[in-house]
């Protein structure tokens, strides 16, 4: 089974998948509450597999978390969220997780996923293992060699192609082929279709055209010829192409031809007679208007997810609670029915655990349930200020008194990631006269 990390800044619901994982044979490294701790821990831990939050508490969310682990350490992800709605989904899918689970999770949907991502890792590295084999055997070639993925980006370019195209690999990698392989006839000066995309779209091997000649970066035309074929899996399936060539001539590379017709002084004059000024500006200012619209849009799509996330947690932590208060009382219930007799001393301190537990739970409820309630106030405060009515009136605070009540609510996550929380306040301080919501808005 596996090693998992679980990445999760609300107790109930990580202490949830760690009972359910655990119940499903697999082995919990640790629980991380934030993006920082677990970088960290996967570094130390080197676990199989990583459950991330997307939505974490302070400057690093799960998803930059995650592309940090994946790329440094190659340990597959599987998010975790409450949220469904596309611009999250698109977010997340740009960092290529092997999983997408919404919470509140099910027993079953989790052991599928974690059994998916786990066979998939295995299989990506061991074609990642023929990838290099490959890009060691094609960058020995003496001919130029480009592969491409099924969408015809660069996705490899030995040394010899290099040469001969004027693009060096980091710069080539990620590109359009069209714009790495530029291809015209020698003698009509007509553009060629690309050979690597057209393997792709008939599925076939493809020979250049004779007399081709190869636009490299510089503009510099190379006569060039071999052929393109498309690259398959095991199955048949094609996922990308590849191309081999070379150069067929001795014949000097011949610097293209400047463009024909009017010098660029007569084009600048002759410009200058056209009303054009005011039609682009037009389109400069349209263009624009159009960025910042989307980017209001965006605002608003990140406030109402954020809202959203802030509504729904607390409702998952308290669901959370409520389930493993119905089942601790479910045990407490069995105990009480067995014969005292049968009881031994460990059965009556795992009851006292599990009152304690219980304890723990009904705290959760009444502090999420009020973490609830004021978000609720708030929104309600906030529709008030936007109809112009007058908001509740302020009140003064004595800071002594109240910040230690509200740090108070935090020692036992504290102890619990065996740290340790102090609260000093200067004696001195003066009270502070402000809104009550917008103070709880702070600290939470």
């Amino acid at each position: 089974m596996a090693r998992i990390l679980i990445v999760e800044d609300d107790r109930v619901v990580a202490w949830h998948i760690q009972e359910t994982l655990e119940n499903l044979g697999h082995e919990v490294v640790a629980i991380a509450a934030s993006g920082i701790e677990a970088i960290e821990i996967a570094e130390n831990e080197q676990p199989d597999l990583v459950l991330m939050d997307i939505w974490l508490k302070g400057n690093m969310d799960g998803i930059t978390a995650a592309e940090d682990i994946n790329r440094r350490l190659d340990i597959p992800i599987i998010y975790l969220t409450a949220h469904t709605d596309p611009s999250t989904v698109q977010r997340a899918k740009l960092s290529c997780p092997f999983g997408y689970l919404v919470k509140p999770l099910r027993e079953q949907d989790l052991q599928t996923a974690v059994e998916i991502a786990l066979h998939r890792h295995e299989q990506e590295r061991r074609w990642r293992g023929n990838e290099k084999l490959l890009a060691a055997t094609l960058s020995s070639l003496g001919d130029g060699a480009i592969a491409t993925d099924l969408s015809g980006a660069v996705t490899f370019i030995n040394p010899m192609a290099e040469m001969l195209t004027g693009w060096q690999q980091q710069e080539a990698i990620g590109q359009p082929v069209t714009k790495v392989v530029n291809l015209i006839h020698e003698e009509t000066r007509e553009q060629l279709e690309n050979p690597l995309l057209k393997a792709i779209q008939l599925g076939n091997r493809i020979r250049l055209v004779e007399r081709s000649l190869l636009l490299m970066r510089d503009g510099t035309e190379k006569p060039v010829g071999d052929s393109a074929a498309p690259i398959r899996t095991s199955e048949g399936e094609v996922i990308g192409s590849v191309m081999l060539f070379q150069e067929v001539s001795d014949r000097p590379p011949t610097p293209s031809e400047p463009e024909k017709g009017k010098t660029a002084q007569e084009q600048t004059q002759e410009d200058s007679l056209h009303p054009t000024q005011f039609q682009t500006q037009f389109q400069y200012d349209e263009t624009r208007l159009q960025e910042e619209l989307e980017l209001l849009e965006r605002l608003k799509e990140d406030f109402l997810n954020s809202i959203s996330h802030e509504l729904r947690t607390p409702l998952t932590n308290m669901r959370m609670a409520v389930e493993m208060l119905r089942r601790i009382v479910g045990v407490l219930k069995q105990a009480e029915a067995t014969p005292k007799t049968e009881q031994d001393q460990k059965t009556e301190q795992d009851n006292q655990f599990l009152w304690q537990r219980m304890e723990q739970y009904i705290q959760i409820l009444y502090e999420e349930w009020q973490q609830e309630f004021n978000l609720i106030t708030d929104l309600l405060d906030l529709q008030t200020a936007e109809n112009a009515i007058q908001p509740s009136p302020p009140v003064t605070v004595e800071v002594q008194q109240w910040l230690p009540a509200i740090v108070d609510r935090f020692t036992s996550q504290a102890t619990e990631r065996v740290q340790v929380l102090t609260c000093e306040v200067a004696p001195n301080l003066p009270p502070i006269t402000t809104y009550s919501s917008s103070l709880g808005s702070v600290k939470e």
